[in-house]
């Protein structure tokens, strides 16, 4: 099995020696890198899977982690069996728990408590305190940025990127990063309540 995520961090060596294993050229490396990385995406969008670019990261980061640890002849055939075992583990755990997007706008928005949430309320009392244990600021990133719905939800994150200075796709990043964190946070204290 593998070692616990927390213990192991993507390092830049870590990275490079992943590239080189698909492509001598660097160039080349990218390339492949990329399109392995779109496949991904399809497989397990394709697979019904709640949160592709998240079990993306998660099946190369345990590629590249492994990379280091052991021999792997055929790369490509090693990251799909990696990939089939993540969506795999996506599946058992989408049974358990709701995913954080699922849980109802009262959550999030403040603006509507007369709504009644449809969630567990396990795991909205998990999600408060889970969110409770982020920074102020990262608290008041990922409500902002899951409120409102199609074209006001678009305007938002705009406003967002731009009040903190930086690109959409680097605040997609940063809210993905928040969102894991609080993710992993209310599964192990559903786990936690459950046991």
């Amino acid at each position: 099995m593998y070692p616990p995520e927390e213990h192991w961090v993507l390092t830049k060596d870590a990275f490079e020696r992943f590239l080189a294993a698909l492509d001598p050229d660097p160039n080349a490396a990218g390339v492949v890198y990329e399109r392995i990385r779109s496949r991904l995406m399809i497989f397990f969008r394709c697979n019904g899977c709640a949160d592709a670019e998240l079990l993306t990261d998660e099946t190369l980061d345990r590629t590249i982690r492994r990379l280091g640890e052991i021999e792997i002849r055929n790369v490509m055939s090693f990251v799909k069996g990696i990939a089939r075992n993540v969506a795999s583990e996506a599946h058992k755990k989408s049974s358990k728990t709701a995913a954080i997007e699922d849980l109802p706008a009262p959550v999030w928005d403040r603006s509507r408590p007369d709504e009644a949430p449809a969630a567990d309320p396990m795991q909205l009392r998990c999600l408060e305190r889970c969110l409770q244990k982020l920074g102020p600021d990262e608290e008041k990133l990922i409500r902002d940025y899951y409120q409102d719905e199609k074209r006001q939800k678009i305007d938002r994150k705009r406003r967002i990127a731009e009040a903190l200075g930086i690109s959409a796709g680097a605040l997609r990043i940063k809210a993905f990063r928040v969102r894991r964190q609080l993710q992993r946070c209310v599964e192990g204290c559903v786990r936690l309540q459950t046991s």
